[in-house]
């Protein structure tokens, strides 16, 4: 998806060349799902016979899940057109059915079908109303009608191989706060951890905000440095604003915060504030990052993880590791970390 809003972003006025690059992506992602499926079911499978289902059990909920799979994949394809000519209104109109219909459809077999396969052939129905809506709106900007072309495939091929080493690693490294608490920590350490990492799931709203406001709009500028440094510049400066004011109000109202999670974490209130910090610190690492993949720039594997490991482990050496404030500040160090260099990354990409 980020190798096709690379491509795409800068052609948004051409139909015709828009609608290349679509198909090529689209094709890309079958092959990638095929594969993908050739290596996460069988593992799938030996997991759900270690927990104990049966053959015949294992085997239907794989097979519910296949289509739900590859209605998901199209998503991310499907929404960068709209996204990119900001047709916002009638994107929100869809995802907000789509998790209707599955809301729905999970609330009627529950009681009557309480069975793991068919709440997510539920989920995947709902995904696939949604795909079929997608598709609509998606072909009001670019031509159907086009095939997937050589050179486009080599071009969103370029951004996959640079950021695929990125994102496997991420997907790991993200797991590292409950993985280092686990071993130095107790199981309370890492109830208080998975407490108070819920709170940053508020910061998911501004997120999902930037990518779908802000994202595409940078990804189809000119490619001008004395516009895109400005712009970048000034985003960042305001995002940075946002999570000043955010850390403000955790720091001067911890209890308000801690109240959602009960009574038995009221305790931790100099702890929820390095979760704000941390958490503000990975919006703002984050942002940086999609936009820079947005346009194509991202920072060689062999460069960017030695970096972040490098980061994680002198961050581990200085923290203690037995407190959920050590463990936290690992997390504020890596982000903020990872935060500047993306942004110098960048900056170095746009200056040369």
């Amino acid at each position: 998806a980020t190798g096709v809003m690379s491509q795409s972003a800068p052609l948004w006025q051409d139909r015709i060349k828009m609608g290349t690059v679509i198909a090529t992506g689209m094709a890309l992602r079958r092959k990638f799902a095929f594969v993908s499926l050739l290596v996460t079911t069988p593992i799938l499978f030996c997991l759900l016979r270690q927990q104990g289902a049966s053959w015949l059990t294992s085997t239907i909920l794989l097979l519910s899940i296949v289509p739900a799979f590859f209605y998901g994949l199209s998503v991310s394809l499907l929404e960068i057109a709209p996204k990119v000519h900001q047709d916002i209104a009638p994107l929100q109109k869809i995802q907000v059915l789509s998790n209707t219909i599955r809301l729905a459809a999970s609330a009627l077999t529950l009681l009557a079908f309480p069975f793991a396969a068919v709440a997510i052939i539920g989920s995947g129905l709902a995904q696939f109303d949604a795909n079929r809506r997608l598709r609509k709106l998606s072909h009001q900007y670019h031509d159907v009608h086009q095939r997937e072309s050589p050179e486009v495939r080599r071009a969103i091929l370029v951004v996959v191989k640079r950021i695929l080493p990125n994102t496997l690693y991420f997907a790991f490294s993200s797991q590292i706060t409950i993985w280092l608490i686990s071993i130095f920590g107790t199981p309370q350490a890492i109830a208080k951890v998975g407490a108070l990492s819920r709170l940053s799931s508020v910061l998911m709203l501004i997120s999902v905000l930037f990518s779908v406001l802000i994202v595409p709009r940078f990804a189809r500028m000119p490619a001008e440095n004395k516009l895109i440094l400005p712009r970048f510049l000034q985003i960042q400066a305001i995002l940075l604003c946002v999570c000043f004011v955010i850390v403000g109000l955790v720091y001067f109202f911890p209890s308000k915060v801690l109240f959602v999670l009960g009574e038995k974490y009221a305790g931790l209130t100099s702890e929820v504030v390095l979760m704000a910090i941390g958490s503000c610190a990975g919006l703002v690492a984050g942002s940086a990052y999609g936009l820079s993949s947005s346009r194509g720039l991202i920072a060689p594997a062999y460069i960017a993880i030695p970096y972040c490991f490098i980061l994680q482990f002198a961050a581990s050496l200085l923290n203690d590791l037995t407190q959920v404030s050590g463990v936290l500040m690992i997390g504020i160090v890596v982000a903020i970390g990872q935060a500047l260099f993306s942004i110098f990354y960048f900056l170095s990409c746009v200056q040369r």
